[in-house]
């Protein structure tokens, strides 16, 4: 789990392939980010202009998500091994 530099925001990774975006005041997420290949989305991060969301996964990529559409807008791969932190 991560909180947004606002703190009004979280975002959260699992073993679904997914990371969530989640707001302090739903209980429900307000975004799902999919695209990983591997059921493992280890870690998220949040970019320092909240805009977007990072995670990294066990399919060895980190994909940058854009908050307001859900969106994957880039994506970073060619590691050896998944990504952890």
């Amino acid at each position: 789990v991560s909180v947004s530099p606002s703190g009004y925001y979280f975002a959260s990774s699992g073993s679904d392939r997914t990371a969530r975006l989640w707001c302090t005041n739903r209980p429900t997420p307000v975004r799902i980010f999919t695209g990983h290949l591997s059921s493992n989305v280890n870690c998220v991060t949040w970019h320092p202009n909240c805009n977007y969301v990072l995670s990294g996964g066990d399919d060895r990529t980190v994909r940058m998500w854009d908050v307001q559409t859900g969106r994957c807008v880039r994506l970073l791969s060619g590691g050896k091994f998944g990504v952890n932190q």
